[in-house]
């Protein structure tokens, strides 16, 4: 599914990558780096980090625009990343009480609207409850001992 310029997958990476090498529309090096983790973002995958589409970014040099995978037609975004988006839009979220409503919009409201809105909607109900529910058990703090 394409959404505002990104694209989210149910299916699992592997096999959508597969897929995708062998429909040739990427190159069997590109889907080895997506396969081995080398193209995550923080809440996707980047099909070429180092052609970044991004006005400002340099062809050759991993892209680093800020927010930018959200609003980016290199993105896929699977059914597995979902808990580090959702950890992702959390954290976001955990800054406005350190910052003026406004300055939170201008840096952080369209990212975390992205999130809710494009990238959460495109999935299915189920699948979006059980990554929240893994997101919230990452971020769960590690139990201590009492009485130490």
């Amino acid at each position: 599914d394409h959404r505002n310029g990104l694209t989210v997958f149910v299916d699992p990476v592997a096999t959508v990558i597969a897929e995708k090498v062998q429909s040739e529309e990427l190159s069997p090096e590109a889907g080895e780096r997506l396969v081995r983790g080398a193209c995550n973002t923080l809440i996707g995958k980047c099909q070429n980090p180092l052609n970044s589409p991004q006005p400002g970014e340099v062809k050759g040099r991993v892209c680093r625009s800020l927010h930018a995978c959200l609003f980016c037609e290199n993105c896929w975004i699977f059914a597995e990343d979902l808990p580090a988006t959702i950890q992702y839009r959390d954290r976001l979220l955990s800054e406005k009480k350190e910052m003026t409503d406004e300055d939170w919009e201008t840096l952080h409201g369209a990212a975390v609207r992205s999130i809710d809105q494009s990238i959460l909607s495109a999935f299915p109900t189920e699948i979006v409850k059980q990554a929240e529910l893994r997101a919230r058990q990452n971020t769960a703090p590690a139990n201590t001992m009492e009485g130490s």
